[in-house]
């Protein structure tokens, strides 16, 4: 079976929620339809190493009139369907738009933001990469868009989606205005995703530190820091490894000097490190990592937290 969304077609002008209710169960008058939007997405279901490809197919329905709008993709971040948590599961791998009963209007555009995670450490996932391009569907008609996607060599995590998000907008990459009155937002659910998941382990702290990229704190020599961490999926009464990196402020002095904690998660895969000592001044970057011991999940590793210590 298909996984499929749907968004219902919009209307020229604004009504009321009882309205658009009722609009929805009966006849929509064709001076006010538009445009639909559907897409579903094969195979049904998904597992790592084994899946390579994930395709979705989009199709774009226009009434009354000539519909010109751009048709963007937006890819769910790794950790999180609402939010970029390093990088995306899905790599577009086509070069252009595999549109049918439909026009391209030009060769559209890209979008690039690149998850940066700790020299030396690959994030998981790839690259977070929004295409659009000018379409124009012709009244009483429906062009079918189908984009293939490669499924990244990473391991995913219990909360990874590879669904897609699909938009119709009324600004066109040229910067000039289509038809639509407003955009459309459909999200295609992807394949569910069976067999082993990696570890996603979540560290915090105090003082606060996002990813290096972000935001570093600064601790004085010889302070402490606090440590916590939790596991997903819950790994319970077991052992995470505590990776403290540092590397000298001083552009000639010493890089990548570290050493490994052992601590023990409790029942509910929950560990800390209420006291870090950090001694030296310079940058350190402050991870984790999990040796698997179980057959149901595989070995991972955090996104170092990072601190500047003077």
């Amino acid at each position: 079976m298909l996984s499929v969304g749907r968004h219902l077609a919009r209307c020229r002008r604004p009504w009321p929620a009882a309205a658009l209710i009722a609009a929805s169960l009966a006849s929509v008058p064709p001076a006010q339809a538009a445009l639909s939007m559907d897409a579903s997405s094969s195979p049904p279901q998904l597992s790592y190493g084994l899946t390579t490809q994930v395709t979705f197919t989009v199709s774009l329905t226009a009434t009354d009139q000539d519909e010109t709008f751009a048709f963007a993709y937006r890819t769910l971040g790794f950790g999180s369907p609402d939010r970029p948590v390093e990088g995306a599961p899905l790599r577009f791998s086509d070069q252009a738009l595999n549109l049918r009963d439909g026009t391209l209007l030009g060769p559209g555009s890209m979008q690039i933001a690149t998850m940066a995670c700790a020299p030396g450490i690959a994030p998981h996932g790839t690259d977070n990469v929004q295409r659009s391009w000018d379409i124009r569907v012709a009244a009483g008609s429906t062009a079918i868009a189908t984009l293939p996607f490669t499924v990244v060599n990473t391991p995913p995590w219990p909360e990874t989606s590879y669904g897609m998000t699909f938009l119709a907008t009324p600004k066109l990459n040229g910067g000039a205005r289509g038809s639509l009155a407003a955009p459309l937002t459909v999200r295609a659910p992807g394949p569910r995703v069976v067999g082993r998941r990696a570890v996603h382990i979540m560290l915090s702290s105090t003082p606060r530190s996002d990813l290096p990229s972000l935001h570093n704190p600064t601790v004085r020599a010889g302070r402490s820091i606090s440590l916590r961490g939790r596991t997903s999926p819950i790994i319970g009464n077991d052992v995470v490894t505590v990776t403290v990196t540092w590397s000298s402020a001083r552009p000639s002095g010493r890089t990548g000097v570290q050493r490994s904690i052992v601590v023990h998660t409790d029942r509910r895969g929950r560990f800390v490190l209420p006291r870090l000592k950090l001694r030296r001044p310079g940058t350190y970057q402050v991870g984790a990592y999990y040796t698997s011991r179980r057959s149901s999940v595989v070995s991972d590793y955090s996104c170092p937290l990072g601190f500047r210590v003077r």
